[in-house]
């Protein structure tokens, strides 16, 4: 009779993908710009500016398309990253973690890109 409409790949598969992606080709790649605007081979932490950034800090979060969005990225130590997180209140006041209300969306707006779309336009 009719076709079955195409249905979106469910959350959790999106969510694996995305995630691989994350792991295999965005953070490695944000790491290398780091380091190279810094002009060193290691980059270094972006709130201690002492020890080598080991970790990427999500500004706004990892949900959704905030997992992929590197403008919301700072390479940070181990040290630092959980202090981000153990004072909430320093790290707004410092800028390090942002609201995302701050920037025009609310909580869960936003739907996470396809991994295709994101590769294609960031490729």
């Amino acid at each position: 009779m009719f076709p079955k409409p195409e249905r979106k790949p469910k959350q959790r598969t999106r969510r694996k993908d995305q995630h691989k992606l994350y792991v295999e080709l965005v953070k490695p790649a944000f790491m290398r710009g780091l380091a190279a605007g810094q002009g060193r081979g290691t980059a270094r932490c972006q709130v201690c500016g002492k020890a080598a950034a080991t970790e990427v800090h999500h500004m706004r979060g990892r949900a959704g398309a905030d997992l992929l969005d590197s403008r919301y990225f700072m390479g940070v130590c181990t040290a630092c990253h959980r202090r981000v997180h153990d004072e909430p209140g320093w790290a707004f006041a410092q800028g390090y973690l942002v609201s995302r209300s701050a920037w025009g969306h609310a909580d869960g707006d936003e739907e996470a890109p396809e991994v295709g779309e994101h590769a294609a336009a960031s490729g």
